[in-house]
């Protein structure tokens, strides 16, 4: 004979609000990012490279003028010893 538990045991089975929460299963969530989400780290990435560049540029620039400087100082000192 079946006893009156059986019963409720199948009622909690087919209605997953009545078992606990630690049987029940959580939503999937989204895993992963959006299109927007990688367009938007594109573009602050484009722009950080870009002001990398340009400082190696000004860094090229201020060295070879440097470079001149010096050249130009060393042709004064040795004008001046003569």
């Amino acid at each position: 004979m079946c006893s009156p538990r059986a019963p409720a045991r199948r009622r909690s089975q087919m209605n997953p609000t009545l078992q606990p929460r630690r049987m029940q299963q959580r939503p999937a969530r989204p895993r992963g990012f959006t299109m927007i989400e990688m367009l938007v780290a594109l573009v602050v990435l484009a722009v950080g490279m870009l002001g990398v560049a340009s400082l190696f540029g000004i860094s090229l620039h201020s060295g070879s003028s440097a470079i001149t400087r010096m050249q130009a100082v060393n042709l004064a000192t040795d004008l001046a010893d003569r």
